[in-house]
């Protein structure tokens, strides 16, 4: 939290999308192309979701969007989120 506040230099942005899937959908979705971040192990991956999940909780600006879904279904959830909070 104190390093996206520094980043953002104290401008909020009135709407937050976060698409949230599992450690394991996010791995078989990348298949077998792996970076550095992406080839840590999972229980990496699993702390870094939570982290995300917990910020989304502790504010009202945050939106959790369930982005296991195909990709016109996951646009589709935001396309609502953003026609209903914006």
């Amino acid at each position: 939290r104190a390093i996206n506040e520094f980043a953002i230099d104290g401008l909020m942005p009135d709407l937050t999308v976060l698409i949230d899937v599992t450690t394991e959908v996010s791995q078989a979705r990348l298949g077998g192309v792996k970076d550095r971040f992406e080839s840590e192990a999972a229980e990496f991956h699993r702390r870094v979701r939570r982290g995300y999940l917990d910020l989304a909780e502790a504010s009202e600006s945050w939106v959790v969007v369930d982005g296991t879904g195909d990709l016109d279904q996951v646009s589709a959830a935001v396309d609502v989120v953003m026609a209903e909070r914006l």
